[in-house]
């Protein structure tokens, strides 16, 4: 029997016409021609599903979120820690058996706090990186307690034709290597498979810095499904 996959990410996820209605899409008319992105077959999650020999549940991808919450919003939607955004992971009473999360970006992009400081509150800040990253992933696995949940760092990128790009490891004041920490830590203590996007010096092509083109999501997919293969009971 087949298993059914969830995919729980950002822009680099998204596809015109596999997310759910009225989601943020950064894959779509001149972003698709510029990438060469255009069809299911050409994103890192469908073809890490054709590899698995697996089906697509939901791709519960919006471009733009964060796993904490958004600035100026009064609702945690669409954040990775929104019980809206984590309930949508799931179609109808069909539940994912397994579920990858690629989250994270934006939130080091966009300088969130990484961790909070000795001596401040114990209690979760939906603003801080490591707290909602463990929050997130507490909902996930009390909300799908059968799946298999695979949580990948953050990727280094270049852009093919900017040879005067450097990718920057430090940005606003935030370092990646302490973000993608935070994710393998905090998937570990949660019990989570660690796909390792930034180890062992893989470099993604983009067409921004920061989105994938076609041979970037190529990329992806084989990294992620040579790293499922070596976890056991991928």
């Amino acid at each position: 029997m087949k298993k059914y996959v969830s995919i729980f990410g950002d822009s680099i996820s998204t596809l015109s016409g596999w997310n759910p209605e009225n989601y943020n899409v950064f894959y779509e008319g001149t972003n698709c021609v510029r990438s060469g992105v255009r069809e299911f077959s050409d994103t890192w999650w469908g073809q890490l599903i054709d590899h698995l020999g697996a089906k697509l549940l939901v791709n519960d991808s919006w471009s733009g979120s964060r796993v904490t919450k958004l600035p100026h919003h009064n609702q945690l939607f669409p954040s990775g820690i929104s019980d809206e955004r984590i309930n949508n992971l799931r179609k109808k009473r069909k539940k994912p058996d397994l579920i990858i999360v690629m989250l994270g970006y934006n939130d080091w992009g966009y300088g969130v706090c990484a961790a909070k400081q000795d001596g401040c509150a114990n209690e979760r800040n939906p603003y801080v990186f490591n707290d909602a990253y463990d929050y997130m992933l507490e909902k996930l696995k009390n909300t799908y307690p059968k799946a298999k949940i695979y949580c990948c760092t953050l990727f280094s990128a270049y852009i093919p034709n900017n040879p005067d790009f450097v990718f920057p490891k430090i940005w606003r004041g935030n370092s990646i290597e302490v973000f993608n920490r935070i994710i393998r830590d905090t998937a570990a203590r949660r019990q989570c498979g660690i796909i390792d996007l930034h180890e062992n010096a893989i470099n993604i092509p983009t067409i921004d810095g920061s989105h994938p083109n076609k041979d970037g999501m190529k990329i992806i997919a084989d990294s992620i499904a040579e790293k499922m293969m070596n976890i056991t009971g991928a």
